[in-house]
């Protein structure tokens, strides 16, 4: 059952608790000699960190949102637009879409 993990989670107990079930002196700590063991089984006390994202799979990432897609897709009809008019002018709506868009995917929106 779930209340059963719960008492096995060490942040469901008091800290006295838990220095007697790792087998340490809350008052004193670990001798040294069991600091030493430990270290040589464990390895060093710090976090493992994740390996980090490429940029260029960060960039990828952000066109993830449909929102996205949905501008996307409104530059397409833009500039269809823009060519069935005969390509005159500038395609003002394409351009300011593209710029939200990249501005959007530099930012992180």
């Amino acid at each position: 059952m779930a209340t059963e993990g719960r008492r096995d989670d060490p942040s469901m107990k008091d800290a006295d608790e838990v220095a007697r079930a790792l087998g340490a002196d809350p008052d004193r700590g670990l001798t040294s000699q069991e600091a030493s063991r430990r270290f040589s089984e464990n390895g060093a006390n710090e976090l493992r960190t994740a390996p980090r994202t490429p940029m260029w799979g960060r960039v990828l990432s952000q066109f993830q949102d449909p929102l996205i897609y949905l501008l996307l897709a409104a530059i397409a009809i833009a500039l269809v637009a823009w060519a069935i008019e005969g390509f005159t002018g500038w395609p003002v709506d394409a351009i300011v879409i593209a710029s939200i868009v990249r501005s959007c995917c530099s930012t992180g929106c």
